[in-house]
């Protein structure tokens, strides 16, 4: 299935690894992982109401970019209602990006570009631009 060290407890998956039967491409594992954490994100019991306020947010934001074509990021939510966690720390806001991807797969938002972070601490990372679809209003 794939290979690693025990004592760092790194491991990794060789392409074309056979997980549950299934082969999956480097890709397509990549891809599975990104899913089960966004899943592990937003179904965090401490961050529900967060969540619940990033939704209304989010849902305000793509209705609007619908009517003015100016699109949003996740910034702009962040802006709005803060961090979930309160405060910045690696792995501890992480539905801020799985909410918004989630949306993005349901095709509730749609994906229309990148610009760099304003946010110092962010240090100028990627961010998508996201606009409202006609599913919007069910976010």
């Amino acid at each position: 299935m794939g290979a690693g060290c025990r004592a760092t407890g790194i491991w990794w998956i060789t392409a074309g690894a056979s997980v549950g039967g299934m082969r999956m491409s480097s890709q397509g594992w990549g891809e599975q992982l990104k899913l089960e954490g966004f899943e592990q994100a937003l179904s965090a019991p401490s961050k529900q109401s967060w969540i619940n306020d990033a939704r209304i947010v989010i849902r305000n934001l793509a209705l609007e970019s619908l009517h003015t074509g100016h699109p949003f990021t996740s910034e702009h939510v962040i802006a709005q209602i803060g961090l979930p966690a309160g405060e910045i720390g690696q792995h501890r806001n992480n539905q801020v990006g799985a909410l918004m991807g989630t949306l993005g797969r349901q095709g509730k938002l749609r994906a229309v570009g990148k610009v760099k972070a304003s946010r110092a601490p962010s240090h100028a990372a990627p961010l998508t631009l996201w606009v409202g679809t006609e599913l919007s209003g069910g976010i």
